[in-house]
């Protein structure tokens, strides 16, 4: 009967510790699940090139340039990358004059990925930036969509990487 009771005992204690005792064998559960909970890293990707020209044919860029005539109805931005754990997004963040005018969001499905969007344009000073899924510039690209004969070289926007 005292074997049946200590043992009793025993398990309480073990399946039931004081309160406000520290167990470690928790706080190492705890630091797992906080671990577990925190959002992960955003996956690793490189930009082997970002150009922005008037068609893409095979999947390469065509026309590439920084100078468009006003004529130019719309320009493609193209880019190939390199993505350490796909799948993962990518956003390409378009501005005119400075403004934010549109985001659009693609997937990269594969380590070595090109991909291009679509962009409408009129005159001005635009800049694409192609950012991380948690905002963060990858490489940028300025381009002009000019009135009338286009700038002198040399004074074409700078290409940011």
């Amino acid at each position: 009967m005292k074997k049946n009771l200590i043992l009793t005992a025993l398990l309480s204690l073990a399946l039931f510790p004081r309160a406000g005792a520290e167990d470690p064998g928790n706080k190492a559960a705890e630091t797992a699940t906080a671990a577990a909970e925190a959002p992960a890293p955003a996956p690793a990707i490189r930009v082997e090139k970002l150009a922005v020209g008037t068609a893409v044919v095979k999947r390469e860029l065509i026309g590439e340039s920084r100078v468009f005539p006003k004529e130019t109805a719309s320009v493609y931005v193209w880019t190939k990358l390199k993505a350490d754990n796909p799948p993962c997004a990518v956003n390409f963040v378009y501005y005119l004059n400075g403004k934010k005018v549109r985001e659009i969001t693609l997937n990269v499905k594969f380590s070595t990925y090109r991909t291009w969007t679509i962009k409408n344009v009129s005159v001005g000073d635009w800049k694409v930036e192609l950012q991380d899924e948690n905002g963060a510039v990858l490489a940028s690209a300025a381009f002009l969509v000019t009135e009338g004969t286009p700038p002198a070289a040399g004074t074409e926007p700078e290409e940011k990487k």
